[in-house]
Formats: C-alpha cells, structure tokens, sequence
C-alpha cells in the first residue's frame, strides 16, 4: 500500500507563518497596524506553485496565478492585474536562481509598496534580485530557506513514522 505526502505545503505554511509574524513586527515598531494579506499573486506555475495554491486555499486567501506573464485563469496580460490589493507575491519560478543571480522575473515592482510581503522560493542566493527590487519598493521579503527547511522536516517525520510502524 502505498501513501503520498506533499510536504511542500507544510514547507510554505511555515514560510506563511514567519511572513505574518514579519508583518506584526514591523507594524508593532511603525505603532501602525498593516491588513494581513488578504489576496496573493503567484508567478509561475509548476510545482511548487501548486503547492503554494494548496496553502493558500487552506488559509482562506484568494490569489491569481501569472505564467510568462499572463493571468493562467484569464489569459490577460500581467498589466492588467491591479498588483496593489495583491499583497502578498509568491515567486515560484527558478529565475534568479544560482548562477544566474542577476535574472529576475518582469513584474511591475513600482506598485509595490510598504504593505506588501513578498515570498521567493528561492534559497540560492539568499536574496535574490527580485526579493532586492521588493525590498526597494518597501516590501517585507522572505527567501525559500524556511519553506525548505520545514519541508524536509516534515518529510523526515513521514519517514520516520513509516519506518518505525513498518520495521521489516
């Protein structure tokens, strides 16, 4: 008998919770109170974006997909998307990945701002051009580590479990 895990998901809620509990520091310091993120945009589509949509749905969060830079659902170009009430971004592409640190996806960062948390998957390098052009905007960004990390933790637990319930 065979069981499938997604430990991704697990991976991306922690990231989820380290983001919000980046926001509440923030504002506690500013003494101003930021909305929690109410609607995500995810660029890209494979499969770590579809891990990130399950998280999401399991938050009760709305959010748009982008692929090349189209809406997946509407087929509309990326400037049709008001990125403003999107305050949480998701980056799930490999662009800017290790080596090609300079690359980043095109995105609209002037209408980034202060209330915006930015999340890129991605762990190498540690801050990648794109969480940079956020940041320069005044968005709160976190890389790919936590979500790495935390998924391998919950997928060292499944192995465990299953090697502890099935010795043979």
């Amino acid at each position: 008998e065979l069981h499938g895990h997604n430990t991704d998901v697990l991976g991306f809620a922690k990231s989820m919770e380290n983001i919000l509990q980046m926001i509440r520091n923030r504002d506690k310091h500013q003494n101003h109170k930021s909305p929690l993120p109410t609607q995500a945009l995810i660029l890209g589509n494979g499969g770590s974006a579809k891990a990130v949509k399950q998280a999401l749905n399991e938050c009760n969060i709305p959010h748009t997909t982008l692929h090349h830079g189209r809406n997946l659902e509407t087929n509309e170009p990326l400037s049709t998307v008001k990125i403003p009430s999107h305050t949480l971004i998701v980056q799930t592409t490999p662009v800017g990945m290790w080596p090609n640190i300079e690359a980043f996806v095109d995105f609209p960062f002037y209408q980034l701002n202060e209330t915006h948390a930015v999340i890129d998957l991605i762990y190498n390098p540690v801050a990648t051009a794109f969480m940079q052009k956020c940041e320069d905007q005044g968005a709160i960004t976190i890389n790919g580590k936590i979500m790495l990390n935390a998924q391998a933790n919950a997928a060292w637990e499944l192995f465990k479990t299953a090697i502890l319930n099935n010795p043979s």
